[in-house]
């Protein structure tokens, strides 16, 4: 298993992309999807072989040691393309190393930082903001201004009325391609965007160096990301009442989350419609908790295309706090995404926070920290 213990921030690599094509997990479970995957291993091993990338991850012939990706999931030598490569040590960690991980060969629980599950959880929360911005955009007229778009196979999204780095990020590869991502945060300053950085939490300074621009850390952005593979869950059993959102139960959730975020006023409508566009996907979940027939708490579950169940937002009304609610939410998701065939729960929260407390409870531990860092300015 690749291990990461650099000095230095991560790079997020976009053949986390080529993972997403060649692993459709969550529509496999039990047995017979162990075999299958366990079977995609050795094609994808094969895969790595014929196009000239030996399985340390290094190139058997120069001339065809990295791939390129295309929109249509295709892929070419260097040979053939002659620009935009990608690590070819990435085909290693993506494919072989994270799969065996889903099998159980390798813990999670490492002082070191897994290369392999740290972009998987990276892959399945963009994925998820992706989407909450997606829903945004198919508004009629799309009067949040809200755009999904991509710096080569990295998704990108901006909300023009919303400031939030939550809803604005440009995701791109720091290491070995800095200009398209600089670029883009350029280009999108006057919207607040901003780009992710990833590694051992001692990584991630104020400044941070990509390319030949300085970025700086955003406070109160670092957070951890943490994992369990979904065997290794340890359930809290509870009594409440637990149900998948409504049309009618919506509403109450939109108001306990911004009570719980501090929505601005003037942001209210926006994410009140985010949630209502997606109602419709059928990766994303929203669940409510109830007590005396109402509305007291409630979380969202984003199911991945990479097997990962990602826990995503979790709000509880302040004077409804203290009482289990949140930890029975996450044993209730992962419930819920076991049945769903999903292989990693993964989540995210502060280091200091209650949530990341009752995570770790259920059983997640910390695979890396995430800082948001924005351009500065000339």
């Amino acid at each position: 298993m690749q291990e990461y213990d650099s000095d230095y921030p991560l790079a997020l690599e976009s053949t986390v992309r080529v993972f997403e094509r060649l692993f459709p997990l969550c529509s496999w479970s039990g047995n017979d999807g162990i075999k299958r995957i366990e079977n995609r291993i050795h094609a994808c091993q094969q895969f790595a072989i014929h196009s000239g990338v030996g399985l340390n991850g290094r190139s058997r012939q120069a001339s065809i040691g990295r791939l390129q990706p295309f929109a249509t999931g295709s892929y070419r030598s260097q040979r053939d393309t002659g620009a935009g490569y990608l690590p070819a040590v990435c085909l290693e960690v993506c494919i072989v190393e994270f799969a065996a991980t889903l099998l159980g060969h390798h813990a999670i629980r490492t002082m070191h930082m897994n290369v392999g599950m740290a972009h998987a959880i990276e892959a399945a929360e963009s994925e998820y903001l992706c989407a909450r911005v997606e829903s945004l955009s198919r508004i009629s007229g799309n009067p949040f201004g809200a755009r999904v778009f991509f710096n080569e196979a990295f998704p990108c999204f901006q909300v023009k009325a919303s400031p939030s780095p939550m809803l604005n990020r440009i995701y791109g590869d720091s290491t070995d391609r800095p200009k398209p991502l600089l670029s883009l945060l350029k280009e999108s300053a006057e919207y607040s965007t901003v780009t992710p950085l990833i590694g051992k939490a001692s990584t991630l300074k104020q400044y941070a160096l990509v390319g030949e621009r300085r970025l700086e850390r955003l406070r109160g952005w670092t957070h951890l990301q943490l994992a369990c593979t979904i065997e290794n869950v340890v359930l809290n059993h509870h009594s409440f009442e637990i149900e998948e959102a409504t049309s009618q139960t919506l509403p109450e959730f939109a108001t306990v989350h911004a009570s719980g975020f501090h929505t601005k006023p003037e942001h209210l409508q926006l994410s009140q419609a985010s949630f209502a566009g997606l109602m419709s996907n059928e990766r994303l979940k929203i669940y409510v908790l109830k007590a005396d027939g109402k509305v007291v708490a409630g979380a969202l579950m984003y199911l991945a295309c990479n097997g990962v169940a990602y826990l995503g937002t979790a709000a509880t009304r302040k004077n409804a706090r203290g009482q289990g609610y949140h930890g029975a939410l996450i044993s209730h998701r992962v419930e819920q995404a076991k049945k769903h065939g999903s292989l990693v729960i993964a989540a995210t929260a502060l280091p200091s926070s209650q949530s990341r407390r009752n995570l770790q409870r259920t059983g997640l531990a910390t695979s890396h920290a995430q800082a948001l860092y924005r351009l500065v300015d000339s």
